[in-house]
């Protein structure tokens, strides 16, 4: 591709001859032209294969939702990256804080009334209160905007591996996504000429990704895009000026001088009679914007000395960066403020002073940047520490109920084991009593004369069915006698032998 330089002298003339040809060349019209620079139809369109290679199942060919669908999602799981969208206005009311699941907006929103693609932001996955204060002290002021455009190829794999990058590197952010595809489809805001080149070093130095051009009006360092402009759009004040330009160049019959040199002497024209004579004030004001008046003035200020930076081929991005450290800060700058208040409402005999010359090596941003990690460090580890903390007392709850569970446990061992005892202990008393009973009753059987016949007749009956070899009758006869504690002869022959060893036993 040409250079830069080339490139928006290209555009320039190619919106003059649109305009030439009776073609409608406003602010919307030269923005959507920035946004979609040097693509052709095959960058944004969605194809089957783009579709099979993202996994990206329930996309539709033609989609021009290409990262709604796929990169914020996807980007933002890891380590709970934070983010928050613009839209819809449910999205505005709470911070989603399961980020496997996050708030889906609309496709659009309405920016006076024109249908306008919308970004999904998103910031440092820190301590998500702390995040969201870095967002509120931080907003007004000017970071460094790096544009990234990043393309369909391989894109989910890029965007998680830069965001992981950021994450890793601890860089704090506000960031966002395009929900299509565009020539500043990512933008990333920090606060540190470090964190810039961090970043910038890191797109720059991957292999593999085919990263499309950022539109040739932002100052670039490689692929990625640099600019600042506070609570406005860059590339929207852009589009409103060189809208302008091409308006006055057609009006004055200019259409021949029209190219990046003439539009630099117009730039710096009508920066010198805004900002040095203070005249001319509306033409900035009636543009569109989202603070006050005052505001405006300062925002146009900065952004319209960017362009002339990037417009200039003798500066680069180092450049860049060296002026934008100068700025950070000016928003609070009370002569500043003071001249901005003179420029609005001013009497016209009142001279205008001018703005006072910015220092050139500000360490501002830098120490901001410091004692903001510092004090969410210092919160970080007192969270870490009441976390030990509970951590420690959970710990020595979990240790005494372990060791009352084991007390308990034990206890309830040594009852079960007791009632066992006792239950033993019961049953060979009641055994003995029952034998007892049971011997007294055989010991009345024995001395009752009717049932000493009985046990002789018994007995005959055994004898006769010894002597007649009746093996089964004779047991069945020594069962019966022997539980009234009558033995048969063997028997009886066996305990008095035994008794009689027992005698001879204890008489030794």
């Amino acid at each position: 591709m040409e250079n830069r330089y080339n490139e928006m002298d290209t555009f320039l003339k190619e919106l003059m001859k649109s305009a030439m040809d009776g073609e409608k060349v406003g602010d919307r019209e030269v923005y959507d032209k920035l946004k979609t620079f040097g693509m052709s139809k095959e960058d944004y369109t969605i194809t089957e294969e783009d579709i099979e290679s993202s996994t990206m199942k329930d996309t539709k060919i033609g989609d021009d939702k290409w990262f709604a669908k796929m990169g914020i999602i996807s980007a933002c799981r890891r380590n709970n990256t934070r983010f928050v969208s613009w839209l819809p206005e449910e999205a505005k009311k709470g911070i989603n804080e399961d980020t496997s699941q996050p708030l889906i907006p609309s496709t659009q929103y309405f920016s006076r009334n024109i249908e306008v693609p919308y970004f999904r932001k998103f910031l440092h996955r820190g301590v998500i209160e702390y995040s969201y204060e870095f967002t509120r002290i931080n907003w007004g002021k000017f970071p460094i905007k790096l544009y990234i455009p990043i393309g369909k190829k391989d894109s989910l794999n890029f965007i998680m591996n830069l965001i992981y990058f950021i994450e890793d590197s601890d860089i704090w952010h506000q960031s966002k996504l395009a929900s299509d595809i565009r020539t500043d489809d990512m933008v990333i805001r920090v606060y540190t000429q470090e964190d810039a080149k961090k970043i910038i070093d890191f797109v720059n130095k991957n292999k593999g990704q085919t990263l499309l051009e950022t539109n040739p009006f932002l100052m670039r360092n490689g692929k990625v895009g640099l600019s600042v402009d506070g609570k406005q759009s860059f590339n929207r004040s852009t589009a409103y000026l060189i809208a302008d330009y091409i308006e006055e160049c057609k009006n004055n019959g200019k259409q021949e001088e029209i190219g990046l040199e003439d539009f630099r002497n117009y730039l710096q024209e009508r920066y010198n009679k805004i900002y040095e004579k203070g005249e001319d004030i509306d033409t900035i004001l009636n543009y569109y914007h989202r603070a006050s008046n005052e505001r405006q003035i300062l925002d146009m200020k900065v952004i319209m000395e960017a362009l002339l930076m990037s417009t200039d081929p003798e500066k680069d991005a180092s450049d860049f960066l060296e002026y934008w450290n100068s700025i950070y800060g000016i928003e609070k700058n009370k002569e500043f403020k003071a001249i901005i208040k003179q420029m609005l409402y001013k009497d016209n005999k009142d001279a205008f002073t001018g703005f006072p010359e910015l220092p050139k090596d500000s360490t501002k941003a830098i120490d901001e940047n410091r004692e903001f990690k510092e004090r969410y460090a210092m919160l970080e580890e007192g969270r870490r520490i009441q976390r030990e903390k509970v951590a420690e007392e959970y710990r020595k709850s979990e240790a005494v109920r372990i060791e009352q569970e084991k007390a308990g446990e034990a206890e309830e061992k040594r009852k079960r084991e007791e009632e066992i005892r006792t239950r033993i202990e019961k049953e060979g008393e009641r055994k003995k009593a029952v034998e007892k009973a049971h011997q007294k009753e055989l010991e009345c059987r024995r001395n009752d004369p009717n049932y000493q016949k009985r046990f002789e007749y018994f007995k005959e009956l055994r004898n006769l069915a010894t002597e007649k070899g009746d093996t089964v009758m004779t047991n069945n006869l020594n069962r019966l006698l022997r539980v009234v504690g009558i033995e048969s002869d063997e028997e009886q022959k066996k305990s008095n032998e035994e008794q009689k060893r027992n005698n001879e036993d204890d008489e030794r």
